[in-house]
């Protein structure tokens, strides 16, 4: 067993300020065409992270690993919700507002996997 000085402190649990400005930044850096030819995984994540420093207007000190980390979960979370919104639309919705779509997507989701959907605000 590690010694507990050897374990990283935890931070506190990321806002939904600091997820809009990762995918803002996941966004502004991967979809740079120039930047994005034959550069590597680890030159995009520090490009990524220094977005983020340069733009955020709050406080956080989240690493690089720790931004990829939780990129990882919103990109997976989010997968699973638009699998159900493609179900919900290729269902014979005719009359259904694209909210009643959203809701009923949402409900899949939680039925699915057994938790609410967290990352709208992404």
């Amino acid at each position: 067993m590690r010694p507990l000085l050897q374990y990283p402190f935890r931070g506190s649990g990321i806002s939904v300020e600091e997820d809009n400005l990762l995918v803002l930044a996941w966004f502004n850096i991967s979809l740079d065409v120039v930047f994005a030819n034959g550069k590597k995984h680890k030159t995009l994540w520090h490009r990524i992270w220094l977005y983020f420093h340069d733009n955020k207007q709050f406080e956080s000190n989240r690493s690089e690993n720790s931004l990829r980390h939780r990129w990882s979960v919103i990109k997976q979370h989010t997968s699973k919700f638009c699998g159900c919104l493609a179900q919900v639309e290729t269902l014979n919705s005719c009359g259904k507002t694209e909210q009643d779509k959203i809701s009923y997507a949402k409900l899949m989701y939680k039925n699915n996997n057994k938790t609410s959907f967290q990352f709208e605000h992404c």
